[in-house]
């Protein structure tokens, strides 16, 4: 006969809440820093803090993100359910050069996450990429000014020729 099939996994509304508690408690934390650091910075801390002896964070190792300049970590925490097989919550900080606290957020949930045993991390697995557009947070730190962008071609008009149109171009 046939193998006896499990039930698909239904996440709990509990990570979720976790999860939100901990952002909030992330986010008053990295309010308190004296200013915002660079994603050197940010990953050498969360390198920093996977060095720990009993640390459950991690450095993620991919070839696809290390091409793109992107570094995610994951808070690997044991738990009853094989990390793989978990829901995943996702934490991007610097999605752009504007929002700039987000980097901090992402760090500071990471960090407390990984620093002691925590039942959201037990239940969920976590990843966190705390510099999603490098480019445009390091464009902003160089002058404070950035729009939130990268420096990465653009073709608005879509005719195949990238920055070649100023604004207001109709061509």
């Amino acid at each position: 006969g046939c193998p006896a099939r499990r039930p698909p996994l239904r996440p709990s509304p509990r990570p979720v809440a976790g999860a939100l508690a901990w952002f909030a408690s992330a986010a008053t934390v990295a309010a308190q820093e004296p200013r915002y650091r660079s994603c050197d910075e940010l990953e050498r801390a969360l390198d920093e803090s996977a060095a720990v002896a009993g640390s459950r964070l991690r450095r993620l190792e991919h070839p696809g993100l290390a091409a793109a300049g992107v570094r995610a970590y994951e808070v690997a925490t044991p738990g009853p359910i094989e990390s793989s097989q978990r829901p995943t919550l996702l934490v991007l900080g610097g999605l752009d050069g504007i929002s700039l606290s987000g980097s901090e957020a992402a760090v500071a949930c990471a960090r407390a996450l990984g620093a002691a045993a925590s039942p959201l991390a037990a239940e969920v697995s976590v990843v966190v990429v705390p510099c999603a557009s490098r480019a445009a947070l390091e464009r902003y730190l160089a002058d404070q000014r950035g729009d939130g962008g990268d420096d990465a071609p653009v073709d608005l008009d879509r005719d195949g020729v990238a920055d070649e149109d100023g604004r207001g171009a109709l061509d």
